[in-house]
C-alpha cells in the first residue's frame, strides 16, 4: 500500500471517529445533550430500552415506543429548587427552540413541579407518532423567578443523520482518491531510455 493511500485511509478513520463521538467528557460547550436553563444546566440522556437496550440518545430517538428521558442536574443547587418538565409535540426543531414557556395545553408527558433531591428526573413516555418534540424545563429559583430551557429532539424521523452523510462522503472521497492514484503513471512505467 502506498503512502498517500495510507494517509487518506488514516484521515477517513480519524474523522469518522470524531463524527460519532458524543462529547460526554463533562465539557458543556462540546456536548449537545446539555440544556441551558438560565444560570443552570441539565444533561439529557434518552433510552429506548425495549428497542435498543442501554443505547443512549438525546437529539434523535430512532424508533417509536416506550422511551425514558433522564434529566441529570449539573449543579448541586438544582436539587433544592422546584423543577417542572413537559414534553410537547411541535412542528419542527426550530419551532421547539422558540416555543413559549406557557405553552402547556398540548403536553404529552409531564413531571410536576417538585424538588428532586437525588439530582435526576426520569420521564417515561410511549411515543406513538413520529415527529418533533421539545422538553420544556422550568426551574423556579429561590427568589421565585422562573428559568426556562428548551431541548428539541426528534422521534422516528427517517433520513440519514449528518454524521452518516459526512462519513459516506469521506468513504467516496477515499475510493475516488485511490482510483485516481492508481490510474496515474508511476515512476516504474515511464518510458525507459533506449
Amino acid at each position: 500500500m502506498t503512502f498517500p493511500y495510507c494517509l487518506l485511509t488514516l484521515l477517513t478513520v480519524t474523522l469518522s471517529t470524531q463524527l460519532f463521538a458524543h462529547g460526554g467528557g463533562g465539557d458543556i460547550d462540546s456536548d449537545s445533550c446539555y440544556i441551558d436553563i438560565g444560570p443552570y444546566n441539565m444533561h439529557l440522556t434518552g433510552y429506548q430500552p425495549y428497542a435498543h437496550g442501554d443505547e443512549k440518545f438525546c437529539e434523535s430517538f430512532p424508533d417509536l415506543g416506550k422511551s425514558v428521558l433522564a434529566f441529570d442536574f449539573y449543579q448541586q443547587d438544582l436539587r433544592e429548587l422546584n423543577t417542572t418538565i413537559r414534553i410537547i409535540q411541535v412542528k419542527s426543531i426550530s419551532a421547539g427552540k422558540s416555543i413559549p414557556a406557557d405553552k402547556v395545553s398540548n403536553s404529552i408527558a409531564y413531571s410536576p413541579p417538585q424538588k428532586y433531591p437525588k439530582g435526576m428526573v426520569m420521564v417515561n413516555h410511549e411515543f406513538k407518532t413520529p415527529g418533533y418534540f421539545v422538553a420544556l424545563v422550568t426551574i423556579k429559583d429561590s427568589t421565585g423567578k422562573n428559568h426556562v430551557g428548551r431541548f428539541p429532539f426528534s422521534v422516528a424521523i427517517n433520513g440519514w443523520p449528518v454524521e452518516y452523510s459526512l462519513l459516506a462522503l469521506l468513504v467516496v472521497m477515499n475510493i475516488v482518491g485511490y482510483t485516481l492514484f492508481r490510474a496515474l503513471p508511476s515512476a516504474k512505467t515511464k518510458a525507459k531510455p533506449n
